[in-house]
Order: structure tokens, then C-alpha cells, then sequence
């Protein structure tokens, strides 16, 4: 516990922080294909130090291309939804303000994350997974299946990496998704969520 979140715990304050990272990002659900272009947007934030005073957070929420080559970036440049930038002491302002809770963007944690995640890899790399075997497709296709639990599918997901063909991108799985979530992924976004919809149920109380 650090030092803010010791003084709200003592005050009885239960407000949401954002935490400072070089590099964060955020999958979120969209219920509007047409709007957004695709079933998941990513907010992004990187932070860039000052020359010459503090520095600022580049945010960009953008949604992932389809066929990406194995050597280009995971979210394509030219589908981008917003690009902002926002001082340091800005940062958690934009948290508060901009909060997809009752829109039709929906944050993804946990398992939900996991799965989301392979759902983005599988779209930007469909032309290799195309080219696999019918054997390797059945498999795809229970990692994506709707109907099957997160467990069920998450294991799905397991078996998959231990065939031999997979060590071709094992390496995009790896680096641009797994270790991200690990390291990167704004869990602490979920608290925001929670707060934004107890303050609009409060509003109709009201």
C-alpha cells in the first residue's frame, strides 16, 4: 500500500488512483462494430519525459488491424480513435472524465483480458492461422468458442502453444500480448469503473 492509497484508507475515502507507468494499456469491449471498426478498442498510454519541465502521457485508443504482418506493429497507426496528451498532473483528471461505464465500450480484466487478448492476436494474424492444419483449426476454433467457459477456453488456448507449428508466432504471443498483460495492463482502471457507476447511481437518486 502506498502512501495515497494509506491516507484514503485511513480518511474512509474509497477514491480510485492512477498509477504512473511508462507504457499502459487498457482492452476494452465494443458492443458497435460499425462504430469502432472492430469487436475490441485498446487504450494506450505512453509517458514521454520533458526537456526542458515534466513530461506527459500520450494517450491513443485504437482499434487492431486485421492481417497484420508478423514484422509490423500490433495496432495499426491508421486506425486510431483519439490521440491525446496530457500533462502529468492531468493524468488521473482524464481517468475521472473519459470512463466508457454505461457507453458502449466495456473494460476487460482478468481472464476476460486473457481471452480478449488471443481473440486480437488470432484477427491480426488470421492469414497463418488460415494456413494451419484442419486438426490445428479445431483446436482455434474451441480457444474462440462463445459458448465454452473462460477455463475451458483458456485451456483450449494452452494446448494449442504446445504444438509444434506455433513456435512460427509464439513469439508475437509472447511479447507483444502475454508479457503486456502482465506488466503493462491497467488493472487499477477496473476501481474507476466501479466509482463511475456508483456516482451515476447516485445521480438518480437523487
Amino acid at each position: 500500500m502506498n502512501v495515497v492509497e494509506e491516507y484514503s484508507a485511513r480518511i474512509n475515502v474509497d477514491y480510485p488512483i492512477a498509477y504512473h507507468a511508462d507504457s499502459s494499456f487498457l482492452i476494452l469491449k465494443s458492443s458497435s462494430k460499425e462504430r469502432w471498426g472492430s469487436k475490441w478498442c485498446v487504450l494506450s498510454s505512453i509517458w514521454e519525459c520533458g526537456s526542458n519541465g515534466p513530461g506527459s502521457y500520450k494517450l491513443r485508443l485504437s482499434s487492431p488491424r486485421p492481417s497484420c504482418p508478423l514484422d509490423q506493429a500490433i495496432f495499426s497507426l491508421n486506425n486510431v480513435h483519439f490521440c491525446l496528451e496530457r500533462s502529468w498532473f492531468d493524468y488521473e483528471k482524464f481517468f475521472y472524465e473519459w470512463n466508457p461505464c454505461g457507453s458502449d465500450l466495456v473494460p476487460v480484466f482478468n481472464d476476460q483480458a486473457i481471452l480478449a487478448s488471443w481473440e486480437i492476436f488470432v484477427l491480426v494474424k488470421e492469414v497463418w492461422f488460415s494456413r494451419q492444419t484442419i486438426s490445428f483449426r479445431d483446436i482455434l476454433y474451441s480457444t474462440l468458442d462463445p459458448k465454452a467457459s473462460a477455463f475451458e477456453r483458456i485451456s483450449s488456448i494452452e494446448s494449442i502453444q504446445k504444438l509444434d507449428c506455433f513456435t512460427q508466432v509464439q513469439g508475437v504471443w509472447h511479447r507483444d500480448f502475454l508479457i503486456p498483460l502482465k506488466d503493462k495492463y491497467l488493472n487499477w482502471f477496473e476501481k474507476f469503473g466501479s466509482y463511475a457507476r456508483n456516482k451515476l447511481l447516485r445521480q438518480k437518486q437523487v
